[in-house]
């Protein structure tokens, strides 16, 4: 009986190793995400690239900036990075950057455009 309460001991330490620690959270922070769109060319086009993003399930904060031609995204945890590309495509923009930001704010990420 030892042996079994043993090994179920050994199991459940490894099956607790294995589980990130963010899946016993309820609402992991979501992923920050910058989008380069090279083809935004006015205050349309940056009203209906926001528009789209905003159309992303789940998604958090937008912001569009024109000059630049970037758009800032918050994404749930997990979500993957393509679901930016082809909601763009799927609204007539191209995109040729997208990557995540790590260790910085929504705010701190687009204060510098927002001025």
């Amino acid at each position: 009986m030892h042996r079994k309460q043993a090994l179920f001991s050994i199991l459940m330490g490894v099956v607790s190793l294995a589980i990130p620690s963010h899946a016993n959270d309820e609402d992991p922070a979501p992923q920050l995400v910058q989008v380069t769109v090279p083809e935004m060319f006015c205050s349309a086009c940056v009203t209906h690239v926001s528009q789209s993003l905003k159309e992303i399930e789940g998604a958090g904060q937008v912001a569009v900036f024109l000059d630049p031609r970037l758009a800032f995204c918050e994404i749930p945890y997990g979500e993957s990075l393509t679901v930016i590309e082809r909601k763009l495509k799927a609204s007539g923009y191209e995109v040729s950057n997208v990557s995540k930001l790590y260790d910085v704010s929504f705010d701190e990420a687009t204060e510098r455009w927002r001025k």
